[in-house]
């Protein structure tokens, strides 16, 4: 009887700790102090980083990452373009990237949460989209999603009727 009441005692003690803590945590923040706002599907998409093309250290990464995938180095290349996403973490185009390696190594489900999280930061970027939906239909069509895949190449489908022109680029 003792050891249920020590027990019990514990057991609330650690709980209140650490519902302590977690009220006292602070929200991640990016390194010039401004809060990361919570990822939500519903969340207004926001533009790629205007100097993704000038940031020498994500230039030099891709080019990295491009010498990786062509030697079929497909886990160094993975690696090469996570560090790119970590320095611009709302770059579709470097999400993409990271969704079409995990494509190459065979990561059909990785391939599929990548590109959809590139789309979930596009606005106004049919051909980007359109390339993320392709990469999602593949992905979904090897892990046997055939109604997915079907419903993913449809929405391709869908944004190359809207943009004709997108079959020329």
């Amino acid at each position: 009887m003792v050891a249920k009441a020590v027990s019990v005692k514990y057991t609330t003690a650690v709980s209140l700790l650490l519902l302590g803590l977690w009220g006292c945590s602070s929200a991640p923040t990016t390194p010039d102090g401004a809060p990361i706002p919570a990822f939500s599907p519903d969340a207004p998409v926001t533009l790629p980083d205007p100097q993704l093309g000038k940031s020498e250290a994500v230039a030099g990464l891709l080019v990295t990452s491009e010498r990786h995938v062509a030697a079929g180095d497909w886990s160094r290349a993975i690696a090469t373009l996570e560090r790119a996403v970590r320095i611009h973490p709302r770059a579709p185009e470097l999400w993409q990237r990271l969704a079409q390696a995990h494509l190459g190594q065979r990561s059909w489900r990785r391939a599929e949460f990548f590109a959809l999280r590139s789309n979930s930061m596009t606005l106004n970027q049919p051909a980007l989209q359109a390339e993320n939906w392709r990469i999602v239909a593949t992905a979904r069509a090897e892990q046997g999603d055939e109604v997915g895949a079907q419903a993913a190449e449809s929405r391709r489908m869908q944004l190359i009727d809207e943009h004709p022109g997108l079959l020329q680029q």
